[in-house]
């Protein structure tokens, strides 16, 4: 399985607004589809990755691998803790539709963190 990981940055200031917040949305050539919401009011980070491959894809022989393969994947002690460390945390969730990979930090910690959440998706 190929998984591709983005990361864009955006000038949203000329973006229309949906209600109160501003969205931006665009479409990677492989169909990838982003969108960028900025919020300013609280300096936090929050991004992440839904992936439409869920536990309905496992073979009939191996139920529950789409959560086996993401509890391992996402499993790596060290990395976590130097994420704590920094006030940042990762999550994973499977369903029977998508698998939900999750991260935040503190917006000053951003940097640091993402090599860290890039190190945990590329181990």
């Amino acid at each position: 399985m190929k998984i591709l990981i983005a990361i864009v940055l955006i000038n949203i200031s000329s973006l229309p607004v949906y209600g109160a917040i501003p969205v931006q949305s665009s479409k990677l050539k492989n169909g990838m589809e982003l969108l960028l919401i900025k919020d300013k009011s609280i300096p936090l980070l929050q991004f992440g990755m839904i992936l439409k491959n869920g536990s309905t894809s496992d073979p009939m022989a191996k139920a529950g691998l789409t959560h086996l393969t993401m509890a391992t994947w996402m499993e790596n002690p060290a990395l976590e803790d130097q994420a704590a460390l920094i006030g940042g945390e990762f999550q994973h969730f499977t369903s029977p539709d998508y698998v939900l990979v999750a991260a935040s930090v503190f917006s000053e910690k951003r940097i640091e963190f993402l090599d860290i959440f890039l190190k945990l998706l590329t181990q």
